[in-house]
């Protein structure tokens, strides 16, 4: 496999945008015709190319849905099998929340990546325009991630006129300068910025340092997104201070970059020239369903209605005040196995404490069950000083109040009267070095 991928030419990228654009101005209607026309290419391609589905005899009638265990157990039969190899590279993953370990992409589904970043910017309101008079430098954006393996590295984006996207390791360690970090921040001033929770967090705690003064990012930012879907309210809070605008939220999954991502109305649009998002359900009213993803640019190793092992409720009807008519993400509730189980083996969706789980003074949490009944709760103490800097106290524990509230919504949710929550506090991170952080775990019982 290349370790360098070839460049897609620019007038097709090009024409690709032109024709996201017009979707994001499209009527329903345009929309549902876009959508159908795109998953016949995908399925038609598959069943001619791709050795797994060539050898469905008979096909089924509907078109079998894709777990991330056979894909695991079997990638190869999942590569398309003209794919030349020179021009695709082969991702490989930690696999640390299910994903598989190795997955093909091809020139084409690599480029269209930076289409998603487009898409994001464009569906929370900043128009490509814009994004571009605002590039002093020659980078558009800048990660960060908390990740003690990543390499720094950068990739030119041709739609941007080939400015820089950047990426950074921010973690507490002495190998990693996180005031160097800070410095080219402010002197590339990205308009856009994005990051994990825990690097975000790193980083304004040395800012404060490095430069007491500013209680503001002294640059305007124009987009500012969380690169995870576990952000504590005391941080979401304190980052929209310092940095003047909403974090941005997005669903991603490594396999197929972002799915869907928000409004400035906090709708979860998805982005339909790179994937359509299915539920069984319909209605936001109804429970959340397994979630199901078909990714459309990657002919070299298509993705047809997978398990993304995330569970949510998807409206192919947008209702959003915000006029985009694209497919909304109502509902989303993580991974299932972020569900804890009641004492009949049954998964409970942790819907019901999440939100006070969020809503929690501290820097993170992590619930864990032990058994049916028996719960803990880490947390890491927040810094009081970090989010106001003229306060030198920081919180030891958390108020008896709070205790009971989430005892009795727990036991609520999993309908166990007699269960117990402990409560650790700790100044650590809770997270394992080089390993996704999991806010919720169910331990085998």
């Amino acid at each position: 496999m290349s370790s360098v991928i070839n460049h897609i030419p620019v007038d097709v990228l090009h024409a690709f945008w032109q024709e996201c654009e017009r979707l994001l101005l499209a009527s329903q209607s345009e929309v549902q015709v876009y959508i159908e026309q795109a998953i016949q290419a995908v399925q038609s391609h598959a069943k001619e190319h791709v050795p797994y589905y060539r050898n469905l005899t008979p096909f089924p009638e509907a078109w079998p849905t894709l777990s991330k265990y056979r894909l695991q157990q079997t990638t190869e039969d999942f590569w398309a099998m003209d794919v030349d190899a020179s021009d695709c590279l082969l991702w490989q993953t930690s696999g640390s929340t299910g994903e598989p370990t190795r997955f093909l992409v091809d020139a084409w589904g690599q480029t269209v990546r930076e289409v998603s970043l487009l898409l994001s910017l464009s569906i929370a309101g900043v128009s490509l325009p814009h994004l571009k008079a605002s590039i002093s430098t020659d980078t558009v954006m800048i990660r960060l991630s908390s990740s003690e393996g990543l390499q720094q590295w950068h990739r030119p984006l041709p739609l941007l006129d080939n400015c820089l996207l950047q990426k950074f390791a921010v973690f507490e360690h002495p190998e990693c300068d996180v005031d160097s970090v800070i410095e080219k921040i402010l002197s590339l001033k990205p308009p856009c910025l994005a990051g994990d929770p825990q690097a975000f967090e790193i980083l304004l705690s040395h800012w404060r340092v490095l430069y007491p003064e500013q209680t503001h990012c002294p640059y305007p930012v124009l987009f500012l997104s969380n690169g995870a879907n576990v952000l504590s309210e005391p941080l979401r809070q304190k980052l929209e201070a310092f940095f003047g605008l909403a974090v941005s939220d997005c669903y991603a999954m490594a396999e197929t970059s972002v799915i869907a991502s928000q409004c400035p109305q906090g709708s979860f649009h998805v982005h339909i020239p790179l994937n359509i998002l299915e539920s069984n359900n319909e209605s936001s009213e109804n429970p959340s369903a397994p979630l199901w993803v078909t990714h459309f640019p990657n002919a070299a190793m298509p993705l047809i209605r997978y398990e993304t092992g995330d569970w949510g409720n998807v409206s192919t009807k947008s209702d959003c005040h915000c006029g985009l008519q694209w497919p909304i993400l109502h509902t989303f509730e993580g991974r299932q196995r972020r569900f804890l189980m009641n004492s009949s083996g049954d998964p409970v969706s942790p819907s019901k404490i999440i939100p006070l789980l969020n809503q929690l003074p501290v820097a993170q949490y992590q619930l864990i069950q032990k058994t049916a009944t028996d719960f803990e709760l880490r947390y890491r103490i927040q810094n009081q000083s970090i989010l106001n800097p003229s306060t030198e106290k920081a919180s030891s524990d958390l108020d008896q109040g709070i205790k009971t509230a989430l005892q009795l919504a727990l036991s609520q949710a999993i309908n166990e009267p007699a269960m117990t929550l402990a409560f650790s506090g700790s100044e650590q991170h809770l997270g394992e070095p080089g390993k996704k952080f999991q806010d919720i775990v169910v331990l085998g019982f």
